[in-house]
């Protein structure tokens, strides 16, 4: 369970991270 839960965490922070970035660049241009 743990092992999932990081996976799960690991790839929603990368994808939350792009998302971000991608909404930052969006909002700033």
């Amino acid at each position: 369970m743990s092992e999932t839960a990081t996976s799960v965490l690991s790839r929603f922070s990368l994808a939350g991270r792009k998302a971000l970035v991608t909404g930052a660049s969006r909002g700033i241009g």
